[in-house]
Order: structure tokens, then C-alpha cells, then sequence
């Protein structure tokens, strides 16, 4: 019954200790590569999915607001299949989004949910006749979840899983999976 007792003082003490671990930076840094699926792609109406296997990066920097609450700034690329005229073109969703991600304590670390919105530019590969009008920036929302692993004090390996959704013609729908390391100071 001692050791019982001695091991649950343990997991406590565990439990409060990681709990603080994260709680003391003042900015959050990373990086990640994500692969993407295109969700019901206009490319491609017989397919319901479109793996895309370019491994894209994303950046960003993360401003802890209050307790387990950061803001995140955030850099990245998506790849996809646009639509100009009755040609499927490789181009590219370059992102510039904002969002909030709440942390709870989980069994491996910190469970992450994240939510923002931003700007999106579509950008097509070479020049194709009719392009000019749709290689604009447009409104977009994203929503994830994943899981923050603590390597070390004040770095974490981040798995993530996001939906991004923009006004670009064609309304796409992309899902990412993406692997990084976040670094707080």
C-alpha cells in the first residue's frame, strides 16, 4: 500500500510538473512540413480525394496570451489543382493566417485545437492563357488539431491535422497533416 501511495505522489508530481513546463515561454517559433488531400477537387470530379505528394513547409511564431492560449502567426503553402478554362493546373495556396490555439494536458504532452482565419494567393505554375484574373489573394479559415510531444524544456514536436477552405474559384477544400518542432523562449 506504500508504494502505491509513493507512486501516486509521483504521478502527481509528474503531472504538476508538465502542466509548468510550457507555461513559461513569452514567444513560440516553429516549423513543419505538412502533405495535403484536396477534398471533391474541380480537377477531378470523379474523385473524391486528391493526395498532392509534395511535402510543403509552413512557419510560424506563436505568442502565449494566457495560460494554455496562444495567438499564432502563421506562413505556409498548399498545394492544388486549379481549373483555367478546361485545364487542371498545378498552382499553389500561399497562406498568411492568424489564429488562436488552445492547449489542455494530455497523456503524451499537450492536445492543441486551433482555429483562425487569413488570406490566401492563389499562385499558378508557369503562365496559362487566362490566368491573369484568379492569381489573387482571397479570404480563407482554417481549423486543426494535434498533439504537442515535449522533447526537451522548451521544445515540443508537433503533429498536426488541419482543414483550410479559401474563396478561390473552385471553393477548395484541403486537408494537411503536417510534422514540425515549435521552440518556446
Amino acid at each position: 500500500m506504500r508504494h502505491l501511495g509513493v507512486a501516486l505522489m509521483a504521478l502527481l508530481v509528474t503531472a504538476a510538473a508538465q502542466a509548468q513546463l510550457w507555461q513559461s515561454p513569452t514567444l513560440v517559433v516553429g516549423a513543419a512540413g505538412a502533405v495535403t488531400w484536396e477534398l471533391n477537387p474541380e480537377s477531378r470530379p470523379d474523385q473524391d480525394t486528391l493526395y498532392h505528394n509534395t511535402i510543403t513547409p509552413s512557419l510560424f511564431v506563436g505568442l502565449p496570451v494566457m495560460g494554455d492560449t496562444i495567438i499564432r502567426l502563421r506562413a505556409l503553402d498548399l498545394p492544388r489543382e486549379q481549373m483555367v478554362g478546361d485545364t487542371a493546373v498545378d498552382s499553389r495556396l500561399r497562406g498568411v493566417v492568424v489564429g488562436v490555439d488552445y492547449l489542455m494536458v494530455s497523456n503524451f504532452g499537450r492536445t492543441v485545437f486551433s482555429g483562425g482565419l487569413g488570406s490566401y494567393q492563389l499562385d499558378l505554375e508557369g503562365s496559362p492563357a487566362g490566368a491573369e484574373d484568379i492569381e489573387t489573394w482571397d479570404f480563407g479559415w482554417y481549423v486543426g488539431v494535434g498533439e504537442w510531444v515535449p522533447m526537451t524544456k522548451n521544445s515540443r514536436l508537433t503533429f498536426e491535422l488541419a482543414y483550410h477552405t479559401t474563396s478561390h474559384p473552385g471553393r477548395p477544400q484541403l486537408l494537411t497533416v503536417s510534422l514540425g518542432l515549435a521552440y518556446g523562449f
